[in-house]
Parts: C-alpha cells; sequence; structure tokens
C-alpha cells in the first residue's frame, strides 16, 4: 500500500537534493578547474618547473622567456619527467666579456644535462644558439635526449652499463 506524502515534505526533499547536487557540482568545478577560463594564468605558466634548473652566467630573467615558451618547456619537461627527473641547463653569454644583455640575435652557449633516477645522465655538447632559437634548441634536445636514453638503455646485453651518454 502506497503512502501518500504532503507536499510540503516533497518539496523540503526536493530542496536539498538540489541543494547537495549543487554543492557537489561546484565544489567539482572549482576543485577540477573547470572554470579556468575566468582564472589567472597558474604559476606553472610564469615560471619554469622546479625540475629545470637554470645555471650559468645568463639568468632566467634575463633570457625575457615568454608566456609561451615557459609553457613549452615546462611541457616538455613533465612529457620526459619519468626518464629525467631533473633537468639542468647551463646558459653563459657566447662573448665571456660581454655584457649580458640578451635580444633575439644574441648568441648563447648552452649546455644540457638530463639526470635520470638510474645514476646515469645524458649531456648535450655545448652549442651556440641565438636567443631566438634557444627555445626551440631546447625542446629539440630534450626529445632527442630522452629517446636516445630509451634506445641506449634497452639495448639487449647492455643491463644499463653507461654511467654518461652525449648528444
Amino acid at each position: 500500500m502506497a503512502v501518500k506524502r504532503s507536499k510540503s515534505t516533497v518539496r523540503i526533499t526536493v530542496g536539498i537534493v538540489l541543494l547537495l547536487v549543487l554543492a557537489a557540482v561546484s565544489v567539482i568545478a572549482f576543485q577540477g578547474k573547470v572554470l579556468t577560463f575566468f582564472s589567472s594564468p597558474s604559476s606553472a605558466d610564469r615560471q619554469l618547473l622546479n625540475m629545470v634548473s637554470v645555471e650559468g652566467t645568463v639568468k632566467v630573467e634575463d633570457l625575457k622567456l615568454s608566456q609561451a615558451e615557459i609553457k613549452k618547456i615546462n611541457y616538455a619537461a613533465l612529457k620526459h619527467r619519468t626518464l629525467f627527473p631533473n633537468v639542468n641547463v647551463t646558459v653563459n653569454m657566447g662573448d665571456k666579456y660581454a655584457p649580458v644583455i640578451v635580444e633575439g640575435t644574441t648568441r648563447l652557449e648552452l649546455t644540457m644535462v638530463f639526470n635520470s633516477d638510474e645514476e646515469a645522465e645524458v649531456r648535450s655538447w655545448s652549442r651556440m644558439v641565438t636567443r631566438s632559437k634557444l627555445v626551440p634548441f631546447m625542446l629539440k634536445s630534450m626529445n632527442k635526449a630522452a629517446s636516445e636514453y630509451v634506445h641506449y638503455r634497452d639495448l639487449p646485453g647492455r643491463k644499463r652499463e653507461f654511467k654518461r651518454l652525449y648528444i
């Protein structure tokens, strides 16, 4: 036999359910960052991740990296983080006696070291690049280091015998 409920009890129950659903949706929207369109860029978009360290006579601030360049570097570092938890970048001026003023045509000496968890590292030889080609070269080096490391690590009979690999 069906029990008939009063209209006020049904309205209260529906109201409570709607309130709980609204609260759950708002928590999911803010925690899941669904509303990123309205929020400011995250700190990962404004600065390099901690896993990417920059050393040398040229500091990160001197390079004047754009937000798009920082995003690209961070994305590449995150993409290869299982192979290389640390990436050390050394940037020096091409002319050791020149003042540190970096423009698009400034020649920079770039060296990158990719440290793995397996006590091995991949090093790039020192290269001279202009500031305008710095970030594309860094991204290319990250991808090449990852592919070469995986290739040599997975060679049959090698059992991770190497400590340093140069690219």
